[in-house]
């Protein structure tokens, strides 16, 4: 299906001359991100092998590539593993015909690190997203980063939005659906701020009314359409839940950081519900700490 494979020019609906196309997959083709993956997983394995990475959990697994699609993370520890990583590349763009484009690469310093120096070309930011999660080089900053990109958007959408001709049921499923749809990701990610929470309420009941004083309380259309509301989410609460949720998924998880962290903690066993006072400030201090 490759061999041969050439790619033509359409200039004012005529076809001009013929580029061969050396490297690279057809877009759209079925097996392209099974030759992708083929093609990249030499690479993941160099950088796994070659790496100090970072260990994670009382089982110290170490972690050093993290990979989705064509979204590569490499995580250093030392100034040693900078030219490892360029040594690797260069041996990967010979065999795979790939180069590494640094304008859209991104380098962040976590930590005690200093502007590291390295031969690849790549610029330092303060603040590197992945996979739709803000980093900076401290927690508090990741959560606020990350959740300003997220309530932007939101209002955003909202605005576009905003003129639409839609009655009050439509104006509420579209909130649903659409305004809030952002949100939930991120939720499992990071927890939500109090500041964050009182914005996406405001864009939502805006929106929902037209700009116009608040007709009901948000708690009213809060309610199940049996007890005369609309189901509209509470956004602190289910924002909540899905964090503790994922916590929870990754617990299970004996490997992972946050089920190293439950033991350090001595929280390993599930409490009634709802929680007596005791252990709710337990469950209060292990969601502090996690913040």
């Amino acid at each position: 299906m490759y061999k041969n494979a050439t790619a033509s020019l359409q200039i004012n609906g005529a076809l001009v001359g013929q580029i061969p196309i050396q490297s690279a997959i057809r877009q759209g083709c079925p097996l392209s991100m099974a030759l992708y993956a083929l093609c990249v997983h030499p690479l993941l394995r160099t950088l796994e092998n070659r790496l100090t990475g970072v260990s994670i959990g009382e089982g110290r697994k170490r972690i050093s590539v993290l990979a989705y699609a064509d979204d590569i993370t490499v995580l250093l520890s030392n100034r040693e593993d900078i030219e490892k990583v360029h040594h690797s590349i260069r041996i990967h763009e010979e065999a795979a015909g790939a180069q590494l484009n640094p304008n859209k690469s991104r380098t962040i310093a976590v930590g005690g690190w200093t502007e590291p120096i390295t031969p690849l070309g790549i610029e330092l930011y303060q603040h590197v997203t992945i996979l739709g999660v803000t980093f900076g080089p401290t927690m508090e900053e990741t959560v606020r980063e990350s959740w300003t990109k997220v309530t932007n958007a939101v209002r955003a959408q909202a605005r576009t939005a905003y003129a639409r001709n839609l009655c009050l049921a439509h104006r509420v499923q579209y909130v649903k659906t659409y305004l809030l749809a952002k949100i939930w990701y991120l939720a499992q990610v990071l927890p939500l701020p109090t500041r964050h929470t009182q914005q996406l309420k405001s864009t939502c009941t805006w929106f929902i009314w037209k700009g116009a004083i608040f007709r009901v309380p948000i708690t009213t259309l809060q309610r199940s359409e049996e007890l005369g509301g609309w189901s509209l989410p509470d956004i602190a609460l289910k924002c909540r839940a899905l964090l503790l949720g994922r916590m929870r998924t990754l617990a299970a998880q004996k490997v992972s950081a946050t089920a190293a962290l439950l033991r350090k903690w001595n929280i390993t066993e599930t409490v009634e519900n709802p929680p007596t006072q005791t252990k709710s400030r337990v469950n209060s201090y292990m969601y502090a700490n996690m913040r």
